[in-house]
């Protein structure tokens, strides 16, 4: 156990603010990215209004009162979202002496559930490329072709692009080349080089405009249906799910099978056609074997 700390002029536990502040500080210290420190700050900031205290034991013991509240008004992926944030930061209090117990030791955790994402139709796709403007269609044309995260699109560099090939950064520095295709070639060829990020928002302003482009052209839409979009589409023309995992940057196939949305679908219809209990019966008449 680490030695008490000196915080807020008193000697021992610091106040629940100066915990999460020591929480975030380790967390970028460890590379995490800007992404992961603002979601668990907002979490632990919701957490903080909630219990209407500083003081951090005190907030610690509402933490069960806080999530059963958030499942009720929250789908229960991003309730569980917050439930794994929370958990987390009481982990490391309790490594750092501050909290004697963790509150999450008598909860039960619970677990994401798959959602069905249903990819974009190119009647949806083009409604949202004549509702864009030049850097909205950049944005759009680069997602569709490449499948890359909004987060690797903000961190893209000039010097990454190399003809009709990318060099991105993923998620915990991995990198992987993408292919941006002859209509994604020939935007970034248009597009100014003022700067040395190719695109030069923030993930907010990305967001923001995927938002305005739902307005406009009355297709919801946000940045990461692009990503299943191509997931489906390469699949579509006969791309293997090993290498959409590589194109996608995956390093679980079971989390490509996730962006496959049309996987269910399809399946659906090929057991329609080559039904067991059909080919057995006859057609389904139920009137027993199918004489041959």
């Amino acid at each position: 156990m680490l030695p008490a700390v000196q915080m807020g002029g008193t000697v021992g536990t610091p106040r629940f603010h100066e915990a999460v502040d020591l929480y975030l500080q380790g967390l970028r210290a460890a590379g995490r990215s800007r992404y992961t420190v603002k979601g668990r700050c907002s979490a632990l900031s919701t957490l903080k209004a909630f219990a209407k205290s500083d003081d951090l034991r005190r907030v610690s013991r509402t933490i069960p009162a806080f999530l059963s509240g958030q499942f009720a008004v929250l789908d229960h992926n991003s309730a569980t979202l917050k439930w794994q944030q929370l958990h987390l930061f009481c982990v490391f209090c309790v490594k750092k002496g501050w909290l004697k117990d963790n509150p999450f030791d008598n909860l039960s955790a619970p677990r994401l559930r798959d959602k069905l994402v249903r990819p974009l139709t190119d009647t949806q796709l083009r409604r949202l490329f004549e509702a864009g403007d030049t850097w909205d269609k950049a944005i759009l044309t680069v997602l569709l072709s490449t499948g890359m995260r909004v987060s690797e699109l903000t961190a893209l560099r000039w010097p990454d692009v190399d003809g009709d090939t990318l060099q991105v950064y993923g998620k915990g520095g991995k990198e992987r080349l993408v292919a941006l295709g002859v209509a994604g070639s020939r935007v970034l060829a248009e597009l100014p080089r003022n700067g040395h990020h190719v695109f030069p928002f923030q993930t907010s302003s990305i967001q923001d405009r995927f938002h305005r482009l739902s307005v406009r052209s009355g297709v919801h839409v946000h940045a990461h249906l692009l990503r299943h979009s191509c997931a489906d589409r390469l699949r579509q023309s006969g791309v293997g799910i090993e290498d959409i995992g590589v194109i996608l940057g995956h390093s679980d196939l079971s989390t490509t099978m996730r962006y496959l949305g049309r996987e269910s679908e399809r399946a659906l219809e090929a057991q329609r056609r080559m039904n067991p209990a059909d080919a057995l019966l006859g057609g389904g008449d139920g009137g027993g074997p199918a004489s041959s």
